[in-house]
């Protein structure tokens, strides 16, 4: 259960064994370590909820928050009525004020904006905007408060092009952090071998691919806590 991570003080989920979560996706890790980063009573903004797996909306649903948003490009009425959900394409975020939210989470979502998503939703005279990143991380930190905590979750090892997802390396991982002007809290890796997820560095996920060493997802992630200053 994700809910005995969540604490008033800041203690970023660890490992509590290794290899950790048997032949599980980078979900195993990426959920309880971007959940352990909320606090109780907060405003929070979820990116990407529609086709989120129900472990995660599940938790995320039972934290004791004062209020949870949910964005996507299209609507899931099928999540919990506890979200309060809104249909918007994030690369141009209107439907909140500036400052609004105490907490964002953008989990495994912002490698998929501007590459092909037809395996969600139909898309009009699509366009590859590998770019596009950036642009997200600009709309993010215009509706988080100062001082607020932005959770930043990807597939990270060799820089490779998916179509549907671009995989972060370093140079792309510290191009976003610089275009956040954020305060950099916490970046940890992780790699999966041996059917299960270990504690990782940049170096050794320099080479690994989606899939690699015997993955069902990601081999290698990145998580990323952010503070606006």
């Amino acid at each position: 259960m994700i809910s005995k991570f969540f604490t008033r003080n800041i203690s970023v989920f660890k490992l509590p064994y290794e290899p950790y979560a048997f032949n599980d996706t980078e979900r195993a890790v990426e959920i309880p370590w971007a959940l352990s980063c909320l606090r109780e009573n907060e405003v929070v903004l979820d990116v990407g909820y529609a086709y989120a797996e129900p472990r995660y909306i599940n938790e995320l649903c039972n934290l004791p928050l004062k209020e949870l948003h949910g964005v996507d490009y299209v609507l899931n009425d099928k999540i919990n009525k506890r979200m309060l959900k809104a249909r918007t394409d994030i690369r141009k975020i209107d439907c909140y004020s500036p400052n609004f939210f105490d907490s964002i989470l953008c989990i495994s979502t912002i490698e998929h904006v501007g590459f092909k998503n037809d395996i969600y939703f139909e898309e009009e005279r699509f366009t590859k905007h590998p770019d596009d990143d950036l642009i997200v991380l600009r709309e993010l930190t215009k509706v988080l408060k100062r001082g607020g905590k932005l959770v930043i979750t990807v597939p990270y090892g060799q820089n490779v092009d998916y179509d549907w997802f671009m995989q972060y390396d370093e140079d792309r991982l510290k191009r976003l952090r610089k275009h956040s002007h954020c305060k950099v809290i916490q970046l940890d890796y992780f790699i999966f071998k041996r059917h299960g997820w270990h504690y990782s560095s940049p170096d050794e996920l320099k080479h690994i691919e989606y899939k690699g060493n015997g993955a069902p997802a990601a081999a290698g992630l990145a998580c990323l806590l952010l503070s606006k200053s």
